[in-house]
């Protein structure tokens, strides 16, 4: 699934692509994946309204409109969503599940294989009182230290699993959260209210540089995720633990190993990460 570093990127792509571009048209192949309207309603009133700004929040795009009444839309691209650019007359990919044609003669698609991404639209408002997105979290990039400590200290779960809830810091995915705690030193099944503020703090600075170091090196591709331009992340190639299990430690050497840490598949190294 894209995470923060990726959704960040994407954003970072299309602003120089979309922002200003008036919207001619819209089309869904995928209403399924439309929430707070029906793609004839966005088929409507999306025409003759220009793109504002395109802003984040966790792992969530938010589009904002011009016109009246006041009308936005969300994406949140799942697990195997991606936004492309692409001239309106090249050949759609048979997983664009919808595209919106701007007047500079291109299409903004949303590109799903598994079908799981979200598409919201509506008043700004009605649209950020949805459920998911008012749930969400401080944003994983931004949280400052004593507001993630707070966040975290004294929760009897463990803290991958923490790391993991959206409503707890937004953006934090399986990536981010294996290779923080490694850098961290910390166990992912350790329960959050054995880890002292200054553990904590460590957490906080560890998760901050893996965004960075994510962020510099183009994201993460693994299987589907490219940014709005096609050109594939890098950082897949710097992952420390992330999907290396049985490799070797770039710390001590000892073995990786693998585990389910909150339904999930999780690496981490035994001796630099002691579960204590």
């Amino acid at each position: 699934m894209p995470e923060l570093p990726e959704v960040e990127l994407t954003r970072r792509k299309l602003l120089p692509l979309i922002s200003g571009e008036r919207i001619t048209a819209f089309h869904s192949a995928w209403p399924r994946n439309i929430i707070g309207a029906s793609r004839i309603a966005m088929a409507r009133e999306l025409p003759g309204r220009a793109i504002r700004s395109v802003e984040r929040r966790g792992k969530v795009l938010l589009v904002d409109l011009s016109g009246a009444p006041a009308r936005q839309f969300a994406v949140h691209l799942c697990m195997s969503g991606r936004l492309a650019v692409e001239p309106a007359g090249s050949v759609r990919s048979p997983w664009a599940r919808a595209w919106w044609t701007l007047g500079n003669g291109t299409e903004l698609r949303f590109i799903d294989p598994r079908k799981f991404g979200r598409i919201w639209y509506g008043d700004p408002a009605r649209l950020l009182a949805h459920a998911y997105l008012s749930s969400l979290g401080p944003d994983a990039r931004t949280i400052g230290r004593e507001a993630f400590i707070r966040r975290v200290a004294g929760r009897r779960a463990g803290i991958k699993a923490l790391l993991l809830r959206q409503d707890t810091i937004a953006g934090i995915g399986n990536i981010l959260a294996d290779e923080s705690l490694w850098r961290a030193r910390i166990h992912p099944r350790a329960i959050a209210a054995s880890l002292s503020a200054k553990t904590l703090g460590r957490l906080h600075r560890a998760l901050l540089a893996t965004i960075a170091a994510s962020l510099r090196a183009g994201g993460s591709s693994l299987r589907d995720w490219a940014g709005p331009d096609g050109a594939r992340g890098g950082f897949r190639e710097h992952h420390r633990v992330y999907g290396r299990a049985g490799s070797h430690c770039p710390r001590c050497r000892c073995v990786l190993k693998r585990m389910i840490v909150a339904g999930r598949g999780t690496t981490a190294c035994s001796r630099c990460q002691r579960n204590r």
